[in-house]
């Protein structure tokens, strides 16, 4: 029997979530706050913004750290909210500058676009260190890039009136 539980945390419509394989929740409620909860026990871990500007949402990998995209950063926490690394800056900060991250658990790789620089870039996952860089078209991305197993990434695009998928051979 599941317990059931309920936790009030401040969002906005734009909140985004990603949850581990032990069962915790980790959110990004708009511009300042990311959250993580126990989704087991139903306790908050941590509230807070402090890291970083202008948060999108989370991604989880198989070890269960989580990661923001953070302004022109990415950042890594622990499960409690206390920082992992934060990378290096990338072009130009703001909102919505880069995607939210995506990860590749075979490769200990996080991926994310930069829409102003119309590049992916490729972060170690251990550490925030720059792997690689790839040039694609300017879409104006608005979706992480996408990574199956066949080692291909998917990029969505939105060009005012349609929308392209770009495929990427890693």
């Amino acid at each position: 029997i599941l317990n059931k539980w309920q936790i009030s945390i401040s969002y906005s419509l734009g909140a985004l979530f990603a949850f581990s394989m032990d069962g915790i929740i980790f959110g990004g409620a708009g511009s300042q706050q990311m959250f993580i909860v126990d989704g087991v026990k139903g306790s908050l871990l941590y509230s807070g913004g402090e890291y970083c500007r202008d948060i999108s949402g989370p991604a989880v990998d198989l070890k269960g750290f989580g990661y923001f995209s953070c302004g022109n950063q990415v950042i890594s926490v622990y499960q409690n909210g206390k920082l992992r690394w934060k990378s290096d800056p990338i072009g130009e900060p703001g909102p919505n500058s880069i995607t939210s991250p995506s990860i590749h658990p075979r490769e200990n790789t996080i991926y994310f676009i930069h829409n102003s620089q119309t590049n992916v870039y490729a972060l170690n996952s251990e550490d925030g260190s720059l792997r690689k860089s790839y040039s694609v078209p300017r879409l104006g991305y608005l979706e992480p890039p996408l990574i199956v197993e066949s080692g291909f990434m998917y990029l969505i695009g939105f060009n005012g009136s349609s929308i392209s998928i770009y495929p990427e051979l890693l």
